[in-house]
């Protein structure tokens, strides 16, 4: 049974003939080669049919591969970030005041707290640094998950206790919060429960356990619903980052996207990615170019977010080649997930069988998001291949059947309107 596959940057122990040779180490891929590793741990790689065994790892392999350049979006003069900062900043102080009039404790303490949303947490846990005059020690969190189990455990005590810093406060920033402690019914693995478990020991304990020094541990995520519920119940601060009249859609979309990640993985439960084609969709504000770029980013996907506007002109330009290159570009990028927005505009049968052929035999690491307003109103012939698996509504769950039913009566609209013009074609 496959269990992943292996993407740049992967390293595992690698044994020949039952003697441990070294390390394997991913160090690029080629378009359409693909590397697989079974549950039996045989690594095998293969471009076309010829397969060749390289060997077996000493254990089942850890599949965590993190992309160079995480995706965040861009928002450090947005008020509301300027909000999050004054509030954070305040509950900060309030926390050194009170352990500076303790005797005993003065040096000593810890508080936790979570951001979430599209915007960019680093700039907040910054421009808190700037107002309290405190030092901020950034980590990418998914670069704490290491091969073995002792090393994670030794790397996540060493970010957290940090031991060679200096005495005083210190702010203490872990990005990307998603990657370390995902979700488990949405892709976890053996290392991420190792790396959960041993943050819940850390986050229980109210001292850190080297140093005496206050200390303020700030984690973010993309969503709230993707992490690990055990450990999302010890950090009851939260703040969102981003406009507060979207809060509500944006934390509809991540229960959408666990039920989407929850649906495939108990298809493949030893699959550690779990994505599928999807429709995004929804009459809101919320950009859904934003919602994919993030998104793939927690499942360590590339994206590629192109117009469907952009790829009439560009068939109309070049013909089919138009289709094969996005493809291609997307294969070259993998694991990728390729947006079109406004899917509902692409009418052209010609068209849409070449989006559907390359859909149908394109590489397994490769998924096409589409979003529109309402999913009705996009051409059948995209809704009867069935390739566009799930449907995921952009937007607070009590909205839903609202805009099932606007984009209903849109989609019979449509349709009479079709009826006529026939009609007096044909007369």
């Amino acid at each position: 049974m496959v269990i992943g596959v292996m993407y740049p940057g992967m390293s595992f122990p690698l044994l020949v003939n039952k003697e441990k040779i070294g390390i394997f180490k991913v160090l690029g891929t080629l378009p359409m080669t693909t590397g697989q590793i079974t549950s039996g741990t045989k690594i095998m790689i293969w471009k076309g049919s010829d397969e060749k065994t390289v060997g077996e790892t000493l254990y089942p392999p850890i599949l965590h591969p993190v992309i160079a350049t995480p995706l965040q979006m861009k928002m450090v003069d947005d008020p509301a970030l300027s909000n999050v900062v004054g509030r954070a900043s305040k509950m900060i102080g309030n926390f050194m005041s009170y352990y500076t009039h303790l005797p005993h404790e003065a040096t000593k303490g810890k508080m936790t707290f979570l951001l979430h949303g599209p915007c960019d947490k680093k700039a907040v846990v910054e421009g808190i640094g700037r107002t309290l005059g405190l030092p901020v020690a950034s980590v990418d969190a998914s670069s704490l998950i290491k091969d073995f189990p002792s090393d994670s455990v030794s790397q996540i005590n060493t970010c957290i206790q940090r031991p060679e810093s200096r005495d005083g406060p210190l702010l203490i920033f872990l990005d990307r919060f998603d990657e370390l402690v995902p979700h488990n019914r949405c892709g976890s693995t053996v290392m991420t429960d190792i790396t959960t478990t041993q943050l819940k020991l850390l986050l229980d304990d109210p001292w850190v356990i080297f140093g005496h020094r206050i200390t303020i541990l700030v984690v973010s995520v993309r969503w709230i619903n993707l992490i690990c519920p055990t450990i999302l119940s010890r950090i009851r601060t939260r703040f969102y980052c981003g406009n507060d009249e979207k809060e509500g859609d944006w934390d509809g979309v991540g229960m959408s996207l666990l039920k989407l990640l929850e649906t495939n993985k108990s298809i493949d439960p030893n699959s550690r990615w779990v994505v599928t084609n999807a429709i995004l969709y929804g009459n809101t504000s919320l950009s859904k170019s934003d919602v994919t770029k993030l998104f793939a980013a927690t499942q360590s996907f590339d994206s590629i977010v192109i117009d469907a506007m952009q790829v009439l002109k560009d068939f109309k330009n070049t013909g089919s080649k138009a289709v094969s290159d996005l493809f291609l570009r997307a294969t070259a990028r993998r694991p990728c997930i390729i947006l079109i927005q406004q899917l509902d505009a692409i009418n052209n049968e010609t068209l849409i069988s070449l989006i559907l052929h390359e859909m149908n035999n394109m590489d397994r690491d490769l998924h096409v998001f589409a979003s529109t307003r309402w999913w009705q109103l996009i051409h059948h012939m995209f809704l009867e291949s069935r390739l566009f698996t799930r449907r995921v509504f952009c937007g607070v769950d009590s909205k839903k059947d609202e805009c099932d039913f606007v984009g209903q009566a849109l989609f019979e609209i449509q349709q009479r309107m079709g009826t006529a013009s026939d009609k007096s074609t044909s007369s």
